[in-house]
Parts: C-alpha cells; structure tokens; sequence
C-alpha cells in the first residue's frame, strides 16, 4: 500500500495505532514545527525492535514520544556543529582558490585579475579541455583530455565566471563591482560561487595547488602527498558538499548516517575528526558544547548497529 498524505489528528493516530505510542506523552505543538518526515521517519529503525513478515517495524508495547524528541534533539545538535565545521571548511576552500586563481592570472599579467578571456580557451565548440594543468594554461601550455561530464561542469562553471560582469547576481560585492567599475575581478567573482562550484574550479587545479590545501586542511605545511592521497581528499570534498546540503536545508542527518554501510563507516568518522581538527585551528574557533545528551534507553539486538554508528559520530565531534 502506498503512503498517503495524513492531517496531523491522522499522524497522531497513527502514531497511537501503529507505533505504539503513548498518547499523554505526544507534544502536538512539535507537529506546528516540523513535519512527520523531520520528526518521526528518521528515528523509526532506532526505537523499533524488529520487523514482521510484511517488513513493517515492531514497536515495543508502550514507547514514549519523548524517546523520538531526544533523537531529533541529538540529530540537531549535530547538524549545528556540522554547519560550523563545515562552514570553516568551505571559507578555506574559497580563500585558498582566490589566492591560487588570483596570482596565476597577475603572473599572467593581468594586474587587475579581471580578464577571463583565457575562458574561451575552454568554451570553443567540438573541442575537449582540461584544466588539469591550470597553472600552464596562462603559460600557454598543453592541454589535456577529459571526460565529457567533468568537461560539462567545468564549462558552466566558467561561464558563470566569465559572464558574472553582466548577469544579475544576488551577491552584494558582485553587484558593487558591477555598478561602481563595470567588471567583477576574480578575487570577487570567488565569493559568489557555491561549494559545488568551488569544488570543480578545485579540480582544475595542478596536483602541486591541490598538495597545498591538503597540507592546509591537515595541518601539514610543506609535506608532500600522493596522488592517492589528494584524490581521497578531492571524494570527501564531494561528502562534505553532500552533508552541507543536507544540513543547509534543515534536513536530519540521521538517514544519511545510517544509510553508510558499515564498512566504510570508519571514513565517514575519519572526516568528521579531520573538519573538526581543520575548524580547532581556525582564527575564528570557539568552543562547541553538545547538549546533553541522555542514555540511548531504545538499543536494542535490531537497533545496534545504528546506535553505535551514532556514537561514533557523536565520539568523533566532541
């Protein structure tokens, strides 16, 4: 049978009938907040105790819904510290690709890294670029082949770059530039990009500009890393983007989290610890203190390994 949409009196009963909830314990000014998706879908695996023949949930006989408020509590403690990590992540990703942009372009002679021209390079029709080798492109150097799908991200990115000193933007430095001089230079355009964008301008750079932010993230200066090793920090770049969507649009975390098979779980972990160690080194770090947080009363044989992925999580934050 499939889901249909249910008034909030319908959630209620629902929640009464189906998943054995005490009705006393319901906060009905929780469903004024949040919907049925925010607030009990996420945590369903966590406080069942099975499933039946049909594979729907088995409820223990009278479940409290403060059990699911704890878990929405948890879920968003995280996702707050995971906006301020990852928000110091992203700010290093933008400084660092202004930085790197800004003086290839002035060492090109470009004093006022305005001039996108070089763009076109890779905007011409029936041809494949790459801006693997970014730094011998204001050299005039070799270009080199790519896949049409990294071509095709690549492409829209720099014509938003190279058309941002004429189309309308919502971003107030781009419109300053815009009014007051006519042209939008690099180091501004950078501010008005998205993560996403930032992270395929990224991909254009040499392994030798990618090595230094590697280093920057780690904490490393001056070492030197393996192609591998770049790579790996290039696909949790793309995690990273992942959870900031998820927490940019006040979505739970808990799905994704659960979601992550086991066996690569231990990465997931990893980069927590990792943007958590980036964001302690920060000029702008402050502490982070989570709520507290009660005893997990649901665990049980069907719920373990969900619950002790979220103490991982919650081990690898704090």
């Amino acid at each position: 049978m499939k889901k249909q949409y249910q008034t909030i009196g319908a959630q209620i009963v629902n929640l009464e009938k189906n998943k054995n909830v005490d009705k006393t314990t319901i906060n009905l000014r929780c469903f004024d907040e949040k919907t049925y998706l925010d607030l009990i879908t996420p945590y369903s695996d966590l406080i069942a105790i099975g499933r039946d023949a049909k594979n729907k949930h088995i409820y223990p006989t009278n479940v409290s819904f403060d059990e699911y408020l704890e878990y929405n509590r948890i879920d968003t403690s995280v996702c707050n510290y995971l906006q301020l990590i990852i928000g110091c992540f992203e700010k290093m990703m933008k400084n660092f690709l202004m930085h790197a942009y800004c003086s290839k372009m002035k060492n090109a002679g470009d004093k006022q890294v305005k001039d996108f021209s070089w763009v076109n390079r890779y905007l011409r029709r029936g041809r494949v670029f790459d801006l693997l080798k970014i730094n011998e492109v204001f050299s005039g150097g070799s270009i080199q082949p790519a896949g049409s799908n990294i071509i095709g991200r690549r492409k829209k990115v720099l014509k938003t770059l190279s058309s941002m000193s004429t189309s309308s933007s919502k971003n107030h430095m781009v419109q300053h530039y815009q009014s007051k001089y006519g042209y939008v230079p690099m180091f501004v355009a950078i501010h008005s990009l998205t993560l996403g964008q930032l992270l395929t301008l990224f991909s254009m750079l040499s392994q030798n500009d990618k090595n230094e932010l590697v280093c920057i993230f780690n904490g490393t200066s001056g070492k030197r890393y393996p192609d591998s090793s770049i790579e790996k920090f290039e696909k949790d770049a793309l995690r990273i983007q992942v959870i900031r969507n998820i927490i940019n649009h006040y979505e739970p975390i808990f799905p994704f989290i659960q979601n992550t098979e086991m066996k690569t779980f231990g990465s997931l972990t990893d980069l927590f610890e990792k943007l958590k160690e980036n964001y302690k080194r920060s000029v702008s770090y402050h502490p982070y203190s989570f709520t507290t947080i009660k005893t997990l009363t649901s665990r049980n044989s069907y719920s373990l390994e969900f619950h002790i992925k979220i103490e991982r999580v919650l081990n690898s934050l704090t």
